[in-house]
């Protein structure tokens, strides 16, 4: 029975470390993922500017490797951040703390590829 539980956790921990080098977390800068927008939709990201006073560095999934090394998205090099970044961000002229989130939309929507979706910021963040 010993062996047998042996084997189970083994089993679970080699499942845990290759899910986790799949995608992880990672922080990104504001001015890295400005220049993606403002090369895509400068028009969206005067908006942004406009509204919020965001934080100079955000969060963002990064292409982790499989168990031979190589990157889990075909195309996209391992440690790659990707959307959805995340970035807290104030209203600009207001005291209220808020997250940011910019997500990609592979589809053109009239025009623009970018989107936001804007959450107050919860305590618990």
């Amino acid at each position: 029975m010993p062996f047998v539980r042996f084997v189970i956790v083994a089993i679970v921990a080699w499942r845990l470390i290759v899910a986790s080098t799949v995608l992880a977390g990672g922080s990104i800068s504001w001015d890295e993922v400005r220049a993606k927008i403002q090369k895509e939709d400068p028009e969206f990201l005067s908006l942004i500017e406009r509204a919020f006073d965001i934080r100079r560095v955000g969060g963002a999934l990064r292409v982790g490797h499989d168990a031979s090394g190589k990157s889990t998205v075909e195309g996209v090099e391992v440690g790659t951040r990707m959307p959805p970044y995340e970035f807290l961000a104030k209203l600009k002229g207001s005291e209220s703390n808020y997250t940011l989130h910019l997500t990609f939309v592979p589809i053109e929507i009239e025009g623009h590829p970018w989107q936001i979706t804007v959450r107050l910021n919860l305590d618990a963040d």
